[in-house]
């Protein structure tokens, strides 16, 4: 909730555009939310009900940005916070059990990965890389952690790197 205090809705046209362009290309019928936010650092989408995808105030370029909203609108499309509320779920009933936290870290890692992979399944090289680019481009800029029922971007640069490696998303 106190993140939903310092939203604004994104002002940006050409973002808008590209925004709406993104929810008819990905098929998304749902009524989605696009903001601007001063204090995450990270892009995050929120809301089971009533969703948003939330920008830091400050991004990079324009189809970064893009990319960016490919990756979160990906996350709402396969239903990804409905996964990780289950794994929150089963972490806080079974809180006594860390193998239950640890699960629920593998499958947030895992929700990442086959996020990466569908945003990228079929597309070119190019593509790819700047998909790359622009998600390690904002695991940089993260200096906090995201809120649990939130789908953002949840590694150190090193680690991301590796698993786009891993995944065929980045190549050598």
């Amino acid at each position: 909730k106190s993140t939903c205090r310092f939203n604004h809705k994104a002002q940006d046209e050409g973002l808008n555009t590209a925004f709406e362009q993104l929810l008819g290309e990905m098929n998304i019928k749902r009524r989605v939310s696009l903001y601007r936010n001063a204090k995450i650092k990270s892009p995050l989408l929120i809301g089971f009900f009533n969703p948003k995808v939330l920008l830091p105030k400050t991004t990079s370029t324009l189809e970064g940005d893009v990319m960016i909203l490919r990756h979160e609108l990906m996350h709402l499309k396969r239903g990804d916070l409905y996964y990780k509320l289950l794994m929150q779920l089963c972490a806080c009933v079974n809180w006594f059990n860390p193998l239950v936290w640890v699960m629920a870290k593998v499958s947030d890692a895992d929700l990442e990965n086959a996020c990466d992979e569908d945003v990228v399944k079929n597309r070119a090289e190019d593509f790819r890389h700047n998909y790359c680019e622009s998600i390690l481009k904002v695991v940089r800029a993260q200096k906090s952690r995201e809120p649990v029922l939130a789908a953002g971007f949840s590694s150190r640069p090193s680690e991301i790197k590796l698993k786009l490696y891993q995944n065929g998303v980045l190549h050598k």
